[in-house]
């Protein structure tokens, strides 16, 4: 019979933040989403660090959080943060 080497974490060496998945004999273990890494250790991913890597409007701040990302539209902009449009206020000098 097949040992579930998942079935706790003090039977595997899987990082808290990935996933096991029992297979005949053995195990595997993935970085979840957010993280990179082998398995057995994973590290959070920087999704602001690269504009690629995010789905952030050019008028937001990515602000990178564990295992993910938030974005927030700058002042003078209004939006979910991955789509900005300016609030259209304009300010005078007079």
């Amino acid at each position: 019979t097949d040992v579930n080497e998942c079935a706790s974490p003090d039977t595997n060496g899987c990082d808290r933040n990935a996933l096991c998945t029992n297979i005949e004999g053995s195990y595997i273990c993935r970085c979840l989403k957010g993280y990179q890494g082998n398995g057995r250790f994973c590290a959070d991913v920087d999704e602001c660090a690269n504009v690629e890597t995010n789905e952030c409007d050019s008028n937001a701040l990515c602000t990178n959080t564990e295992g993910s990302y938030v974005c927030r539209c700058f002042k003078g902009y209004e939006g979910d943060g991955r789509n900005c449009t300016g609030t259209g206020n304009k300010f005078s000098c007079f």
